[in-house]
């Protein structure tokens, strides 16, 4: 199941990439649109957009099966109950060292399949202009 997950997350930010570098050749969109739209393939193609991506995927997808389950007519309180606190067992891990570590293995793997730099990129640090005494 992670493993298609992991799939179905590789094929849309390939296809979220294509469609905005699309948006970018395109002759219709006037100078500043193309360099907003440039600069957001480049940021959605940063290891931290992506492991942000896997960690809020890894989360969101943890409570969309406890949401069916509760949403189901043929609910078992018992095994509901056992499922929350496992779930809830599983973020405490997340939040852990062990968990982010983990998270960034995922991301790893990911951004090696699409080509993407897999590690930190430092922040750009720009040069401050010193204001003149008057």
């Amino acid at each position: 199941l992670e493993e298609t997950c992991i799939q179905y997350n590789l094929q849309s930010l390939e296809s979220n990439e294509v469609t905005l570098l699309e948006l970018s050749l395109d002759i219709r969109n006037d100078a500043l649109a193309k360099n907003h739209i440039l600069s957001l393939a480049k940021k959605v193609k940063s290891f931290k957009i992506v492991a942000s991506l896997v960690i809020w995927h890894s989360v969101l997808f943890k409570v969309y099966v406890i949401n069916k389950m509760l949403q189901s007519e043929n609910i078992d309180v018992c095994s509901a109950v056992e499922t929350i606190d496992r779930t809830r067992q599983a973020m405490i891990e997340m939040r852990s060292d062990k968990g982010f570590k983990q998270a960034l293995v995922d991301t790893r793997y990911l951004c090696n399949s699409i080509e993407i730099e897999a590690e930190f990129q430092e922040p750009e640090v720009r040069a401050l202009k010193k204001k003149e005494a008057i």
